[in-house]
């Protein structure tokens, strides 16, 4: 198409007064005016209205625009509707060019509206002569079958694989373990209401219903070797015992967990001295109903986490007042004490925090420069805190020092980043394509996250989101 066929077509949005409330938005619709290849270019309050989208439509045929610029908000939020627009009005999705004014410029700019003005026109010319050497374009369909692949078989894995099934799909649960139930198989009980849960008793029911729904097949010791294809056309080699398989698979699904930062060397007499552990490996113990012949036992929280380097893990405090409440019904006479920065409880969780202050638990909060220090005295654990409410310093025994440390991903997280061409976060955590928009995606088709592969979280976060990440991988499945 010769230049003097091209005829733009220009839509600058007032946002409410996200955009007009700093742009002169006037002032930027008539300088697109006079730029060449424009045939049009108008005001909206708001474009991406109803009504907006239908005048701009008719706009579009009376003038016989062939190209089009909308100068608004992010396209990652509204390029599709205004493709979708263009297309009913007769133009080519593909030849919209999108304009952010509102986070590049009003939002950016807010105390400098001359400023602000100029560049908005700046980037408008940029969109009207990228415009012009827009080229039609055309999707390509890609048939997507109905054989979804799970990476994890944790519960967020499992609930992710049966919702997957239950729809009338195939799902494959890969587990380079020798059993499902991943992080919940070593932990003692899982709070829930007012009561608590034998974890083991959450995993054998889940794992039960797994293993023998018809639409599920279970690979456990086994690790991915390649990942070759896309959306609808992945081809996976799978090796277990030496042995090679190779799978046909539509959609993935990534729920690979997350593992605790052990901690340093000597932190906290932690390596040096057995009576310092995590809470991982605490509730190993409660879970064989065996804490020893103590009398003190001391939690620390927020350790390695909450820092410069990371931020709160989510679950820490809830965790140490589960399991210092399962700590005296073992038995009743221990005395513990929870050492924390501040408590960071949902409203569900007030409930344990306060079984646990009337159960006797002592809680002592500490400054944020002034962690506990932890000596030994004549073979004997001693921990030195200053007591934030008291302005004093305490020192508490202990014949059992809690660790409460931060996580990160799978050790597997490098070897699926690879195979899938997906990213992490410096922890090791997947990075999701939006925290908002896409929540439960990464940025390639056809792939999904969910559980604590993305982050921290609760039992009923992570089977939330294996329900929500099932969702997103039905959709493409459904449609064929």
């Amino acid at each position: 198409m010769n230049n003097e066929d091209i005829r733009v077509g220009v839509f600058v949005c007032d946002c409410g007064s996200n955009i007009a409330g700093v742009v002169n938005v006037p002032e930027v619709v008539e300088y697109a005016r006079g730029l060449k290849g424009v045939e049009f270019a108008d005001e909206g309050r708001w474009s991406c209205s109803v009504d907006a989208l239908a005048t701009m439509q008719e706009s579009i045929k009376e003038h016989k625009i062939n190209r089009v610029v909308v100068a608004a908000c992010t396209p990652r939020t509204h390029e599709p509707l205004f493709k979708a627009n263009i297309k009913e009005a007769g133009v080519n999705p593909y030849l919209l060019e999108f304009v952010s004014i509102r986070e590049q410029v009003s939002w950016v700019h807010m105390s400098e509206p001359e400023t602000a003005t100029q560049k908005a026109k700046d980037l408008v010319k940029m969109g009207i002569a990228k415009a012009m050497l827009l080229e039609e374009g055309e999707e390509i369909r890609l048939p997507v079958k109905t054989d979804c692949m799970i990476i994890g078989g944790g519960m967020a894995g499992m609930t992710a694989a049966s919702n997957v099934a239950d729809q009338g799909f195939n799902a494959y649960i890969i587990e380079k373990e020798q059993r499902l139930g991943g992080l919940l198989n070593g932990i003692s009980t899982i709070s829930h209401d007012h009561d608590e849960i034998l974890a083991a008793d959450i995993v054998k029911a889940k794992t039960d219903s797994v293993e023998s729904h018809p639409n599920i097949k279970v690979f456990t010791s086994t690790e991915i070797e390649a990942v070759e294809g896309y959306i609808g056309n992945y081809k996976v080699t799978l090796k277990a015992n030496g042995k090679s398989e190779n799978l046909d698979i539509s959609t993935v699904i990534v729920a690979t967990g997350m593992q605790e930062i052990e901690p340093e060397q000597g932190q906290f007499q932690y390596g040096s001295d057995p009576r310092v552990v995590t809470q991982l490996q605490l509730e190993k113990k409660l879970k064989a109903q065996d804490v020893g012949d103590i009398k003190d036992v001391v939690i620390i929280n927020c350790v390695n986490s909450k820092n410069a380097t990371r931020g709160c893990c989510a679950i820490g405090c809830p965790v140490s007042v589960k399991n210092a409440l399962t700590i005296k019904k073992i038995k009743k006479d221990i005395n513990v004490h929870i050492l924390y920065r501040d408590l960071s409880m949902v409203k569900d969780e007030q409930i344990h925090l306060q079984a646990a202050k009337a159960a006797g638990i002592k809680f002592v909060r500490f400054p944020d420069d002034r962690y506990p220090e932890v000596i030994k005295n004549n073979g004997n654990l001693m921990v030195n805190v200053y007591d934030f409410l008291l302005g004093r310093e305490l020192e508490i025994p202990s014949d059992l020092l809690v660790l409460t440390v931060g996580f990160k991903g799978s050790d597997t997280v490098e070897q699926v980043k690879g195979h899938l061409k997906v990213s992490s976060n410096p922890d090791g955590f997947f990075q999701e394509a939006h925290i908002k928009l896409g929540p439960l995606d990464f940025a390639s088709d056809g792939i999904s996250l969910c559980g604590c592969a993305k982050n921290p979280k609760s039992l009923k976060e992570t089977c939330e989101e294996g329900i929500g990440a099932a969702m997103r991988a039905s959709i493409p499945m459904k449609n064929g």
